[in-house]
């Protein structure tokens, strides 16, 4: 007997959660002990995975030209990536560069986390506001639960 699939079904196997907050999965770049070397294995990490999508560090390089409206060299980005180069360390305007070009926004996860913030995705911004509205609704309940029952006992 021949099992035939609809091809319109999805294999509910292969199904995976929608990532909510981009970060970065290999242990040695979050636990590198300086935040220097962190910054470095992590924009490593990320023209590696440009690559792996298509985009060359000759064409990332371009497109932060382009958006600094400067010049910005292959060599300056592999400047910028390598952690031998402690004395040369991205700026700000050019880590924004790399990240707007890359369009990898786990650098600014790794950067925002240890000060206790979360960087997701617009789509799911109305999730969070409702999810707080909900939050904000309980405690009021609760407020309102409490106000009543003190005034029962004290009207008695």
């Amino acid at each position: 007997m021949v099992r035939r699939f609809c091809p319109s079904t999805f294999d509910l196997l292969s199904w995976e959660p929608p990532v909510v907050e981009p970060r970065f999965e290999q242990a040695h770049i979050t636990n590198a002990e300086h935040l220097y070397a962190q910054l470095c294995m992590a924009m490593s990490q990320v023209l590696r995975d440009a690559q792996a999508a298509g985009m060359q560090r000759e064409a990332v390089a371009a497109t932060m030209s382009t958006f600094l409206e400067e010049e910005y060299t292959l060599d300056r980005l592999n400047a910028d990536t390598a952690q031998s180069r402690t004395t040369h360390i991205i700026n700000a305007v050019r880590l924004f560069a790399l990240i707007r070009a890359t369009r990898d926004p786990r650098i600014i996860q790794m950067i925002a986390e240890p000060i206790g913030y979360a960087v997701i995705d617009r789509k799911w911004l109305p999730a969070v506001e409702a999810t707080i509205l909900e939050l904000q609704e309980a405690e009021i309940a609760e407020r309102r639960r409490a106000a009543r029952d003190k005034a029962r006992r004290a009207l008695g």
